[in-house]
């Protein structure tokens, strides 16, 4: 089993195999039977690459039993690791495994609790190995990422109501070409005032995620009303699943606002386990900064706090105008 770089799916080899795992939680005998058949759809190369995503090393497939009956399906790759991930030792095992007790706790607290908001959390659905690699198959689900929606939201905050073809082709645009056309000359002016000056001076070379809180405070100061961007609501989702997973010992470390998906009836998901970790009780000490010396010399790796990235969520959506 191999995919390049790209994302574009090859061949599937037969000893492609699943990884057994003592620390997963149990599976009925009906979640198991859909994964033996999605594992083996996979190696008689009944799937198609139609999409991949931020990163080269997660795709997104077709898979299918017949012609008639496709389901979209993600499979990320251990493949390219960032400086991060390779100073601090994660690895595709540790985040499956914290991806599926997160989605669990989800899961359970939802059931348990239904008058309270929670974020949905993919459902990871096996982890599998071939000669050179872990593989990791989790639902796909619908939807926006944060970083897109903001974008998004600038563009059709200048573009005029009436014209409705415009309005839909940024509708329908992902964060390549919402970056890119926030880039013309129509709207890159258009930005915050910093950028804009930015820009001009030639010292802004493109817009990322280091962006995200500016432009969204500038479509909220564009806007009347409940911010556009994140609504009060949907942060309350996304601080009660933070505060559920920090409950029981889990912390994400990597809530930028690609890693939040917003589905098209306005549910919240969190994405991508890689960077999480799991503490026992009392024991918080070092999760954000981690010291990865040898002994001679100095060095830490520092990640996203949860509780900071909340805080600039809970800006964004506290504004009322």
């Amino acid at each position: 089993m191999s995919i390049n770089i790209s994302g574009e799916l090859r061949s599937f080899p037969k000893e492609l195999r699943r990884v057994e795992r003592k620390d997963t939680f149990a599976l009925h005998n009906e979640e198991r039977q859909k994964i033996t058949e999605i594992e083996t759809m996979i190696k008689d190369n009944r799937a198609e690459t139609i999409g991949s995503g931020r990163s080269a090393d997660v795709i997104l497939l077709h898979i299918w039993q017949n012609e008639d009956a496709r389901k979209p399906w993600v499979v990320k790759q251990e493949n390219r690791r960032t400086r991060e991930q390779e100073l601090i030792g994660t690895d595709m095992m540790t985040e499956f495994t914290l991806h599926e007790r997160a989605y669990q706790l989800v899961r359970g607290a939802q059931k348990e609790n239904p008058d309270i908001s929670y974020a949905d959390i993919p459902r990871p659905l096996s982890l599998l190995r071939d000669e050179d690699h872990l593989w990791m198959l989790m639902d796909f689900v619908p939807g926006e990422t944060l970083f897109e929606r903001t974008l998004r939201q600038h563009l059709l905050t200048i573009v005029p109501k009436d014209e409705d073809d415009r309005r839909l082709e940024i509708a329908r645009m992902r964060k390549d070409a919402l970056l890119e056309t926030l880039f013309t000359d129509e709207f890159v002016n258009t930005l915050p005032p910093r950028l804009v000056d930015e820009y001009n001076s030639g010292t802004l070379e493109g817009i990322g995620e280091e962006h995200f809180g500016m432009i969204a405070a500038h479509v909220n100061r564009m806007t009347k009303g409940p911010s556009v961007v994140l609504s009060q609501s949907q942060y309350t989702t996304l601080e009660n699943t933070i505060n559920l997973l920090h409950k029981h010992g889990l912390y994400h470390r990597d809530l930028h606002p690609s890693n939040i998906q917003m589905t098209e009836d306005g549910r919240m998901v969190i994405l991508d386990f890689g960077f999480a970790t799991e503490r026992a009780r009392g024991n918080t000490e070092n999760i954000y900064t981690i010291n990865v010396g040898d002994g001679m010399k100095d060095r830490t790796v520092k990640l996203p706090s949860d509780d900071d990235m909340l805080k600039k969520y809970a800006e964004i959506a506290r504004k009322i105008k």
